[in-house]
């Protein structure tokens, strides 16, 4: 911090070196992957009972859950595409049969959808960001290949894994709808003309 006759703005004078500069984005990315995705976990186990029961059912588990495997040809290409469209719909499902006066539901829906957009923190720098990632990546694989119980843990989180990911294609459906909805009446109305 400056002194008081510094007329500075409060700003360091030093900078960090370039490892640093990599290694605290990671750092700071990595934080915020680990403690969103456990308070994920923990409001999944106190709340998300309501909503898990409508969104899961053993036929939609082993057909529609996400892959574990990226697709390596066209056909499976398209097989994915499907797939995500059908984990689209089957949320849109849930969350139109849940009991939305169910307080446990809201709060459930809106915890775990604000959670998920954290775990992508769009503050920080991409890069740090996407190495926070690929080591959580690796370690999970790397425990899982160790450690062969851990295996069952993956698998038993991996439906909560499915509804996440849903809630993430639901917010970016709905932010593209409006924002496309917006531009249109803009447009309709004449305030996309040059000088409105």
């Amino acid at each position: 911090m400056p002194d008081r006759t510094d007329k500075g703005d409060g700003q360091p004078t030093t900078t960090a070196t370039p490892r640093l500069q990599f290694i605290g984005p990671v750092v700071a990315s990595l934080m915020a992957l680990v403690a969103c995705g456990a308070a994920i976990l923990l409001v999944h186990a106190l709340l998300g009972e309501p909503v898990m029961a409508r969104f899961l059912d053993e036929e939609f588990v082993s057909q529609v859950s996400l892959s574990k495997e990226l697709p390596e040809t066209w056909d499976a290409l398209w097989d994915e595409v499907d797939k995500q469209v059908e984990i689209l719909r089957r949320m849109c499902e849930t969350w139109g049969s849940v009991d939305w006066l169910n307080w446990r539901v809201v709060l459930f829906v809106y915890l775990a959808a604000c959670l998920a957009v954290r775990l992508g923190p769009v503050s920080r720098a991409i890069r740090g960001t996407l190495a926070a990632v690929a080591a959580v990546a690796g370690t999970i694989a790397l425990i899982g290949a160790i450690h062969e119980p851990f295996i069952g843990v993956i698998h038993d989180v991996w439906p909560l894994l499915t509804y996440v990911w849903a809630s993430l294609l639901m917010l970016l459906m709905g932010t593209l709808a409006g924002m496309g909805l917006l531009a249109l009446w803009r447009i309709i109305t004449g305030k996309d003309a040059p000088g409105k």
